[in-house]
């Protein structure tokens, strides 16, 4: 008898060590979060997947989707879709921050599903900062995407996140690697996944760059954590160092991505000369992972239907634009809800001054509506409602109908169809188009119809389109393309863009940066009336420049022939 109870106990002393239950914190890095990402991933492809998170800073990311029982890698795959820098509004900061993270949040959830913490698979904790009080806390109910936003609002850079008792921000100054682990995780075995940001970075950074100053914040508070933090506090089981020697820039998010792949690499050689689960006693984690439908994420995104509704905001927004006579708009912006609105000045070229109001009202009547509309005082009025009735990845079909006015002329939109098959993001660009727009005034039609299609093929991009229009009254056709007046018209446009620099890793006192360039020559054919046959031609550069790594800044240079050189330069921050 005694044998037996030995023999149960023993038993039971032996599976109670290998089931400990296992947490983990996922410390924040700015872009080179991207590497834990990939290091992360290989562990999960073992088994290693955790069953309590705290996170820092850009650690919420990964740890709010793997907390949704989602792999690291779908991040990694979102975002190599959806460039990260189309997923925040730059502003005035009158909210604590240049930055505006809604978009990114929208597409959080649309990605997990996830938009309050009693959803998730694992128990989730979001480190703030409470900047009246200077306390720290972990959110862990709730509205999770407003903690997930308040977590990632770095200092200066992003707009503060606000709650009842104050405005939150991210904790990374004051804790970045969270302290007393076995105090707060409620599981047996407690890991830290963090990184080591390579110091070149530090030292050669220009601090005249107030942005620059916001980062050093987040490394001072690592370097505490990292130096000065007796064992007792961050006392975890393990700690995976991630060392960062890459000359990436942290605040470059859409360069960094690269970083997964590294993370990945060497996440698959850890796994293979270390065995976590018997060292700790732990046991392999075997979840099936949530499957994302990544067509249906961008095909959300591109047709505007990822939006959530807003609590009332507003800011106040300076848009350089460069292109045609204006060169500036300076408005009011608020939403609410499903509505956006803004107000305020174009500034033109002779700096004299158009007031406008515009706005949008998405989902309206119906789910694939959207309604809009842009008022110029003294000049124009319009307003179209959209609809898409197919909705699906590269085959979309949409139809607008409108109301135009432009010194006192009425005109109706009353057929604009298109069918749309293209997809552009960062792995592709192709597909084809069919586009028909008819007008009136009840007492001329106008109407054009436009075929095109898009072929990648290396390092170039080849667009390609055939027209017809008949009467322009309403100013619809390429200007490009308009030589006089005409009763009908047909045109083709070719166009080739070839990538010309790839990595430059270029930038403008470290917050403005080119990574890319690219080389384009656009011709134009027309034929007017079947009888006088016109040509333009445009060659230049596109330069997408990127303001702090989250906010595109695409400029243009070119040189133009049609009847005569013209030189432009346009910049389109909208």
């Amino acid at each position: 008898m005694k044998k037996l109870l030995v023999l149960i106990l023993l038993i039971i002393i032996s599976f109670s060590s290998f089931a400990q239950s296992y947490g983990l914190t996922i410390a924040g890095g700015a872009a080179y979060v991207f590497k834990s990402m990939g290091f992360l991933q290989a562990l999960v492809e073992e088994g290693f997947f955790p069953q309590e998170y705290y996170t820092t800073s850009m650690g919420g990311f990964p740890g709010y989707f793997m907390a949704a029982g989602i792999e690291p890698k779908s991040v990694y795959e979102v975002f190599k879709i959806i460039d990260f820098e189309e997923m925040f509004d730059l502003s005035f900061p009158l909210n604590g921050g240049f930055v505006n993270s809604q978009r990114l949040m929208d597409l959080v959830y649309a990605v997990s599903g996830v938009k309050s913490f009693d959803q998730f698979k694992y128990p989730l904790h979001l480190g703030v900062l409470n900047l009246n009080t200077w306390e720290d806390k972990y959110i862990s109910e709730g509205d999770a995407l407003k903690a997930l936003s308040a977590s990632t609002a770095l200092e200066v850079f992003f707009e503060v996140i606000r709650y009842p008792d104050g405005s939150y921000s991210d904790i990374g100054p004051k804790d970045l690697m969270v302290k007393y682990p076995k105090d707060r995780f409620g599981t047996d075995k407690t890991f830290l996944i963090r990184i080591t940001p390579n110091p070149r970075i530090v030292t050669d950074r220009d601090y005249s760059s107030i942005i620059n100053i916001a980062y050093l914040l987040i490394d001072i508070g690592g370097f505490y954590a990292n130096n000065l933090y007796s064992a007792d506090k961050i006392d975890y089981d393990h700690i995976f160092n991630m060392d960062v020697s890459s000359e990436i820039d942290p605040k470059n998010f859409s360069k960094a991505i690269e970083l997964y792949d590294i993370g990945y690499i060497e996440g698959k050689e850890w796994v293979k000369n270390n065995d976590i689960f018997s060292q700790y006693s732990i046991e392999k984690n075997s979840i099936e992972p949530k499957e994302i439908d990544y067509k249906k994420i961008y095909t959300d995104f591109k047709t505007e239907s990822i939006y959530r509704p807003r609590d009332f905001y507003y800011t106040f927004k300076i848009s350089p634009v460069l292109k045609e006579n204006m060169m500036m708009r300076a408005f009011i912006y608020s939403e609410f809800g499903d509505f956006r609105l803004s107000a305020g000045e174009i500034v033109k070229y002779d700096f004299s001054l158009d007031t406008f109001i515009n706005g949008k009202l998405y989902y309206f009547p119906f789910e694939n509506s959207r309604i809009s509309f842009d008022y110029i005082i003294d000049d124009s009025f319009r307003i179209d409602f959209k609809n898409y009735f197919l909705k699906e990845y590269k085959n979309l079909f949409s139809v607008n109908l409108g109301h135009y006015n432009k010194f006192s002329k009425l005109w109706y939109n009353f057929a604009d169809f298109r069918y749309d098959t293209t997809v552009s993001n960062r792995l592709e660009e192709n597909g084809c188009f069919f586009d028909s727009r008819f007008s009136t005034d009840f007492e001329k039609l106008n109407y054009d119809f436009e075929a095109g299609s898009i072929n990648q093929a290396a390092s170039a991009t080849f667009y390609s389109s055939l027209g017809y229009a008949y009467g322009d009254e309403m100013g619809r056709v390429n200007p490009d393309t308009v030589f006089g007046s005409f009763d009908q018209k047909v045109y083709l446009n070719e166009k080739i863009k070839v990538s010309l620099m790839k990595d430059m890793n270029f930038d403008i006192a470290q917050f403005i940066y080119l990574n890319d360039a690219y080389v384009f020559l656009d011709y134009f054919l027309t034929v007017d009336d079947f009888k006088k046959i016109n040509h333009t031609i445009k060659a230049g550069f596109e330069l997408p420049f990127s303001f702090g790594g989250v906010f595109r800044i695409p400029v243009e240079m070119s040189v133009k022939y049609k009847d005569g050189f013209q030189f432009s330069l346009t910049l389109q921050t909208e």
